[in-house]
Order: structure tokens, then C-alpha cells, then sequence
């Protein structure tokens, strides 16, 4: 199983991911599948079953810690997190 990391505050992260999935794959009539526009920004309500992980450090760790982990970060603290 893929576990889903996510901030669990609001952050530039957040919207830099959400704008990018919808930019490349929108929900419309002929994709349903697609991202919402009304899941982009930098505060948004995720699925119940995201986990919250609070900062980079939070990230990387949540990332780190669960195999078969995917989660987001800006590439600077991506990179000094490791």
C-alpha cells in the first residue's frame, strides 16, 4: 500500500504541489479522475486517510519511517533533510 504523507498545517509546500497536480492533470468532464480546483492552495482538507506531518523535518521523517511513503517538500529542505 502507498502511504500519503501531507503538511498537516498550511504551507508554500502545499501549494506548489496542489497547483502542479492540477496544472497536469485536471478534474474535468472528460477526466473525472483528475485534481480538483477546489483541492489547490496552500490549506487544503486532504482525505482522512493522508497522514499529518508537521514541518520538513516532520516530512522527511514520515517519509523516511514508512515504507511505501510518498510525501512533498521544497527541494531546499528536501535537500538538507537528505
Amino acid at each position: 500500500p502507498i502511504f500519503v504523507s501531507r503538511s498537516r498545517s498550511g504551507s508554500r509546500s502545499t501549494n506548489a504541489i496542489t497547483n502542479y497536480l492540477y496544472s497536469t492533470c485536471p478534474r474535468a468532464d472528460g477526466n473525472p479522475k483528475g485534481w480538483p480546483m477546489e483541492k489547490v492552495g496552500a490549506r487544503i482538507d486532504w482525505h482522512p486517510s493522508t497522514s499529518p506531518c508537521d514541518g520538513s523535518s516532520g516530512m522527511a521523517m514520515c517519509v523516511s519511517e514508512n515504507e511505501g511513503a510518498i510525501g512533498y517538500m521544497d527541494a531546499y529542505d528536501g535537500n538538507k533533510e537528505g
